[in-house]
């Protein structure tokens, strides 16, 4: 989450009544519990002071800020709508914060129209201007979000999280000189920006400067050694390598930071599969992994039964290509498997068949494997 959007405003001067020192006290208490990380007990100082002084608007804005850190987005847009209404003084922070909110639930057509009404309060708020570019970058509507990532620079010129958003751009264009160029401009204004440096190492591994890459890798483990992305990327970087030790190393700290990631046990499972030592059996729990994750995937099925058949286990091997035929039924290189896993249990004639629709889509089959039909 961008903690750009979670300052507090806090230090505003109201004209409080004589409760000004008691509500000062639970904004004091709610601040060293969030300084200690307690994110909950800062909440609750807050819901405490609402008892006393409802209509508040600082503490309904502080409230939601905490709660929208604290991954409680409904909560929160329900706490900056009410700051708004108690006529919280610069309501394009609530405004923004809204959008933010929505933007993590996922309603990013709700999150595009709070950030516009912050905009037309502030039309040069450059954060706001950069956080519907990320909202444009999501849906895919490219040009949109470069004209937005574009305005926030002739305002800031030196903003780098809008230079790191359009560089996002550019890379998913193709246009990976641009998205270069932008990384970099990033870096060179912000050397903690962490995910300037993963992107770039992504772009320098496409364009084959490995040692490049691996640098910037690690540059952003060492600003950030909680950003799950930059293991997974130097693990799929040792995988392309073959050093699959080193690969599974990285995808399992990868997994350590966030086990809800997919791709993570994919590739694992992979680089377990090729290593020396063959884990054939650690690779068919990590596919197992990622199919409760995403279980529909073909893909996924489609591996582990691979990974079945090098165990010998044919007949659950054929249950996975099953699956994955269900899922995707154009998915030639399941039903060329699925044809291997028949012939394995002497069902020669079904395999064969499977082999002619892997054919007719355009998976290459060996001579070797055609000659058992003949």
């Amino acid at each position: 989450m961008n903690k750009s959007v979670l300052f507090l405003l806090a230090i505003l001067v109201f004209p409080f009544n004589s409760w000004c020192q008691t509500f000062k006290e639970f904004e004091e208490s709610a601040q060293a519990n969030y300084k200690k990380g307690d994110l909950e007990a800062a909440i609750i100082e807050y819901s405490k002071a609402l008892l006393f002084f409802p209509k508040n608007p600082i503490a309904y804005y502080n409230r939601g800020v905490y709660k929208l850190e604290y991954y409680e987005f409904e909560s929160a847009i329900n706490d900056f709508k009410k700051s708004i209404i108690l006529d919280f003084p610069e309501p394009v922070y609530p405004l923004r914060n809204i959008g933010t909110s929505f933007s993590e639930l996922g309603n990013l057509d709700s999150a595009l129209f709070y950030y516009g009404k912050s905009l037309e309060i502030d039309p040069k708020f450059y954060s706001v201007l950069k956080d519907k570019g990320l909202i444009y970058y999501k849906l895919e509507r490219f040009d949109q979000a470069i004209e937005n990532f574009d305005q926030a620079l002739l305002i800031e010129p030196t903003y780098s999280p809008a230079l790191s958003g359009r560089g996002q751009v550019y890379q998913d264009l193709g246009d990976l000189s641009k998205a270069e160029k932008d990384y970099s401009s990033a870096i060179s204004v912000d050397k903690t920006s962490y995910d300037s440096f993963n992107n770039r190492g992504n772009i320098r591994k496409e364009k084959g400067d490995i040692e490049g890459a691996i640098s910037d890798y690690e540059k952003a483990k060492d600003i950030n050694p909680e950003y799950y992305l930059t293991y997974f990327n130097l693990g799929v970087l040792y995988n392309d390598l073959k050093e699959f030790e080193k690969a599974i190393g990285y995808f399992s700290k990868s997994i350590d930071l966030n086990p809800y990631d997919e791709a993570s046990y994919l590739n694992r499972g992979v680089a377990r599969a090729q290593s020396p030592r063959k884990d054939y059996m650690g690779s068919v729990l990590d596919f197992s992994k990622a199919i409760e994750l995403n279980p529909d995937k073909a893909l996924h099925h489609n591996n582990r039964g691979f990974t079945r058949m090098n165990l010998g286990d044919f007949e659950l091997a054929l249950e996975d290509f099953n699956k994955a035929i269900s899922l995707e039924p154009d998915y030639g290189m399941a039903y060329k498997n699925r044809a291997r896993a028949k012939i394995q249990l002497k069902r020669v004639a079904e395999g064969c068949d499977d082999f002619k629709i892997a054919l007719n889509f355009g998976e290459k089959v060996s001579e070797k494997e055609l000659n058992i039909c003949n």
